[in-house]
């Protein structure tokens, strides 16, 4: 057993942002790299989000098999970014049932419709620090992006619909991206 022999001072600066990256699941490597990348950029909480889209076909080795790897890219990447707290990897989801939780404030990534969507550095503007606070999910597409029923799904949902610019990013990057303007509206 360890015992402190006076206060443990915790760096709040190592710890992780109420940030939830809703990812679509991406093919092999290109997974890895965003469970890494969200890991040291804060994220607190990751979901891999089951797509039309998405190549990889979970149910093969299973929902657990994934959710394990994952846990332990994230683990990893823990150690070397110096972060105190672990980022969960959530087992798969479909995007409807991701949808029936609720979230303080969720925005979706819409690539279709970057030009009438507010950039997701204006919507977090529009939304106090105090909400910002209370926890922000970040929902990004597959690579092929989101099918017509998802569309409509999304756009009935209380998902904010946001731009990332106007150029049409990897999904890996996309994320990046855009947690990385959440991040910093925390700080």
């Amino acid at each position: 057993q360890i015992h402190a022999r006076g206060p443990v001072f915790r760096d709040p600066q190592l710890a992780s942002l109420p940030i939830t990256l809703e990812m679509a699941v991406l093919k092999g490597e290109a997974m890895e790299w965003t469970i890494e990348k969200a890991c040291e950029l804060g994220v607190r909480h990751f979901v891999p989000v089951l797509c039309a889209h998405a190549v990889v076909q979970v149910d093969r080795k299973g929902p657990e098999y994934y959710r394990e790897r994952w846990q332990k890219i994230a683990d990893q990447s823990l150690k070397q970014s110096g972060r105190l707290e672990r980022m969960l990897v959530r087992d798969p989801i479909e995007l409807a049932t991701l949808l029936t939780e609720p979230r303080a404030l969720r925005m979706w990534a819409d690539e279709a419709a970057r030009s009438q969507s507010p950039h997701v550095f204006e919507a977090l503007n529009s939304v106090s620090a105090e909400n910002r606070v209370g926890g922000v999910a970040i929902l990004i597409g597959p690579e092929g992006g989101w099918s017509d029923s998802e569309r409509t799904l999304l756009s009935r949902s209380e998902c904010r619909s946001t731009s990332l610019g106007p150029w049409v990013l990897r999904a890996e990057t996309a994320a990046v991206f855009a947690t990385s303007l959440v991040a910093a509206s925390m700080r």
